[in-house]
Parts: structure tokens; C-alpha cells; sequence
């Protein structure tokens, strides 16, 4: 094992602490909200999300409908 040598430079860091300096927090403004998610609140978040998911459900399903009953129109 290495012995300490007292004139060797050891930094007094916590290695579980975030190694940034203390005005990093201040210097970057977290990333606004849109207004959107200010009008909704978080919850509003997954409702828009679910539309939107249920808007691109819906999309596909009405292109295989409108191309089934296309193809029933040409081929009778």
C-alpha cells in the first residue's frame, strides 16, 4: 500500500459530491415551462401526451379503413 507523502497535493473532495462550483445553480436557469404545461399543470402533461397517442391510433386505423373500403370499391 502507498504511504501519504505530506507533500503530495490531496484535494479535500467528497467523492459522492457534485464536483461543480457553487454559483454553477444560479449561472443556468432551469429550462421554463412552456405555457402549455403552465395552463395544464403536470397532469395536463400525460392527458396531451394520451391525445396525442390516441390521435395517431386513431389516424392509422382510419387509413386501413378508408384502403379496405377502397379496395372492396375497385374489386366489386
Amino acid at each position: 500500500m502507498k504511504e501519504h507523502n505530506s507533500g503530495e497535493y490531496r484535494p479535500k473532495t467528497d467523492a459522492w459530491k457534485p464536483r461543480r462550483p457553487q454559483s454553477y445553480e444560479g449561472e443556468y436557469p432551469a429550462e421554463p415551462l412552456a405555457w402549455y404545461w403552465k395552463l395544464f399543470g403536470y397532469g395536463g402533461q400525460v392527458l396531451i401526451y394520451a391525445l396525442g397517442v390516441c390521435y395517431v391510433a386513431l389516424t392509422i386505423a382510419a387509413m386501413f379503413y378508408y384502403v379496405i373500403a377502397f379496395a372492396r370499391f375497385v374489386l366489386r
